[in-house]
């Protein structure tokens, strides 16, 4: 989606949390993924599944954050905000700043694990269940890797434009940006092609997951109403914030929605190592 089709689609998501509130079933699914008996909520490992997922299950291509210091702490801070203006009682989970990201593609997620995204099949029947998928081979992983990094060696650096904080009806914050330059399509588009037995949900819009709600429970409106207010104050503060980005990281992620677990580095066209 270009510029201004995605600032429609955030204007939207945020009118749709103001006017019905929390999608207390699509929570409910998420919760899945969190333990929630503890002491402090935690994403569950994919091999700590009820039904454990094989080794590298997870793959995916996601521009980080690190390298912006002052946005990772400006969103710190209002992931801050938002969590203590909820109910008592209402569990959450706040992603760690290290690991702030913006999915680009997933070359295989925990809800379709593709063993060989590169075949036209993605390496499985897809009537087995998720969790009963073999893990890819080392090849694979490999050729994956390599196809991800000539793709970003291939491509400019760019920068994603900051639209707004929305507070969705899934119970997550967002960062919500932008894509000026259209690069970030595009390489999409390229991923899209290299990887034709990719798992066919994949993002659209380019976000930053900060905060999620995990009790499936409608907010009381005094509560999304302070969320509101501080989803447009810190709009107010960020919007127009260039994310400059000149590099990508291929993760085989191993907790869930985390991005935790061994990544690479894939530098954009004439970006020099470190």
């Amino acid at each position: 989606m270009d510029a201004p089709e995605l600032g429609k689609l955030y204007e939207s998501m945020a009118a749709q949390f103001a006017s019905g509130g929390l999608k207390t079933q699509e929570i409910q699914q998420l919760s899945r993924g969190f333990d929630l008996l503890g002491p402090k909520v935690h994403p569950f490992r994919f091999d700590q599944y009820e039904e454990p997922f094989p080794p590298a299950a997870v793959r995916l291509v996601v521009v980080p954050l690190q390298r912006q210091p002052v946005l990772m702490a400006h969103l710190t801070k209002l992931a801050a905000e938002v969590r203590a203006v909820l109910p008592t009682g209402c569990q959450s989970f706040s992603n760690p700043p290290p690991r702030y990201h913006c999915t680009v593609f997933h070359t295989s997620q925990p809800s379709d694990p593709r063993p060989n995204p590169l075949a036209e099949d993605g390496g499985t029947h897809l009537s087995v269940a998720p969790a009963a998928r073999p893990s890819p081979s080392g090849a694979i992983l490999q050729q994956e890797s390599k196809t991800i990094q000539d793709i970003a060696a291939a491509e400019p650096p760019f920068y994603l434009e900051v639209h707004s904080i929305v507070f969705a009806a899934s119970g997550t914050l967002l960062l919500c940006s932008t894509d000026p330059s259209g690069t970030l399509n595009h390489i999409r588009a390229k991923l899209r092609h290299a990887f034709p037995g990719h798992p066919t949900k994949q993002t659209s819009i380019a976000h930053t997951t900060l905060l999620r709600v995990l009790t499936p429970q409608q907010l009381p409106a005094e509560t999304s109403t302070a969320i509101q207010h501080i989803c447009q104050e810190h709009t107010a503060s960020l919007c127009g914030t260039k994310i400059s980005v000149d590099r990508l990281w291929y993760i085989i992620e191993e907790v869930f929605s985390t991005i935790e677990g061994p990544q690479q580095d894939c530098l954009l066209q004439q970006c020099p190592s470190e």
